[in-house]
Order: C-alpha cells, then sequence, then structure tokens
C-alpha cells in the first residue's frame, strides 16, 4: 500500500482521488491536520478539502487508518452556488473501503442559512455515489465503512449531515462503527444523514451513536443498531 504519516501526503491523496480506484492506502501514524494544543487553534486553522457539483471524482479506493486517528479536519465554508460536499473525502463511490480510522478535534460547518444551497458531510464523506449504472451495480461492491469512529470533541454542521456520511441516493455497508460527537443541520443522523434510497442490500451492522439531537439515520433521539 502506499503509506501516509503526514498532513500533506493526505491531502495530496485526496487531491488526486481521480488516482485513486483499486489501489491501497494505509497511515503510519496519528495525523494532525492542524495544531490543537491551543483553545484558540480555530482561528488560523488550514481548511480542508471540499468539492461542488462540478465533481473532479470519488475517492475509488481502500484506506486502512489502522488504528489511527485524524486530528483538527477544519472547514469554514459559506457556499456560494451549487450543491457542496464535504468529509475526509468529499466524495466515495462502490468499491470504496474505508476502514480502521478515528476522528478527534474536528470542526467541519458549511453555512447553510440560505434555503437555496445545499450541503453534505460526515467525517469519512460527504456523499455517495456510484461508478456505474444502479441496474449494473452489485450490493456487494458498496462503499464499506469499518471499525471507523468519531469522538465527543467532533463537530459537524451542514444542512444534511451525518457523523460518518453526510447522505445521497446511495448507501454504503457500515460495521462496527460508532459517532459521538455532535452533528447540526436541517436532516442529520448520528451515522448517515439525508439519505434516500430504494436500491437494496447495504446494510449497517454493530454500529451505535449517542449523540444529543440524532438518531443513526435521521430524527432526534440516539440509536443503535445490531
Amino acid at each position: 500500500p502506499y503509506l501516509i504519516e503526514t498532513p500533506e501526503q493526505l491531502a495530496k491523496l485526496v487531491a488526486n482521488v481521480l488516482e485513486s480506484k483499486g489501489k491501497h492506502y494505509k497511515l503510519t501514524a496519528d495525523v494532525y491536520l492542524n495544531d490543537i494544543s491551543k483553545p484558540n487553534w480555530e482561528e488560523n486553522a488550514k481548511e480542508w478539502f471540499w468539492v461542488s457539483t462540478a465533481r473532479f471524482g470519488n475517492f475509488n479506493g481502500h484506506f486502512n487508518g489502522d488504528g489511527h486517528v485524524i486530528y483538527g479536519m477544519y472547514l469554514d465554508l459559506k457556499p456560494s452556488n451549487g450543491v457542496v460536499y464535504a468529509g475526509l473525502f468529499p466524495t466515495i463511490s462502490d468499491g470504496t473501503v474505508v476502514e480502521k480510522v478515528g476522528f478527534s478535534n474536528c470542526h467541519l460547518k458549511i453555512d447553510y442559512s440560505d434555503v437555496d444551497k445545499e450541503s453534505y458531510l460526515g467525517s469519512i464523506a460527504g456523499v455517495v455515489f456510484l461508478n456505474q449504472p444502479e441496474a449494473e451495480t452489485d450490493p456487494k461492491t458498496l462503499p464499506v465503512i469499518s471499525q471507523c469512529f468519531g469522538d465527543s470533541k467532533t463537530v459537524l454542521e451542514a444542512r444534511f449531515a451525518g457523523g460518518l456520511i453526510g447522505g445521497g441516493s446511495y448507501a454504503a455497508n457500515i460495521e462496527n462503527s460508532y459517532f459521538v460527537g455532535k452533528v447540526v443541520g436541517e436532516r442529520i443522523g448520528a451515522i448517515t444523514g439525508n439519505t434516500w434510497t430504494t436500491f437494496e442490500g447495504a446494510t449497517v451492522t454493530k454500529t451505535y451513536s449517542a449523540t444529543i439531537a440524532a438518531d443513526i439515520f435521521s430524527g432526534g433521539r440516539a440509536g443503535v443498531q445490531n
């Protein structure tokens, strides 16, 4: 696999997701995207990636966090037009695997005061897309999120927000994961946010949430599904 140990290497991966299909990436250390040692660290923080409807491609590889944590992922965005997607990988697609990675001291905020602007935000991905027509997609190739978490110091704010995935018309297989941070928005869920689909086959197993205002999919309570 391609080994990642610095913020610059992680940023290079996300900036070049068109090259990710079928490739394996592995964290070899915790990654600090910003210096979070001071209480006011957000004032001069470097902002993370986001994309609009003019997408530059989905992450379509295998990302293994190897038990490491990403700290200080930050975004404070006021969209000017279109639809915005944001997360570690703004968009992911069928065939993607993200596993064994955690998020701590992360704050991503996309202003949603304008009712004409849509935004999808999750710690792992903003939204799930497919690389091929739905009729040709095997449920077994849907994205897999495994052994991932967002801790109590992770805050996500957007119109459509989920602790792990912001939403979309396609789902992902999520297992052995949890989110106990804060999710703020119009339609939110502690694991996935604004998700709608008639595509059958995706599962959520051994995954739990414990947030103040969102259940596992959407609503207003803590939730668990085994």
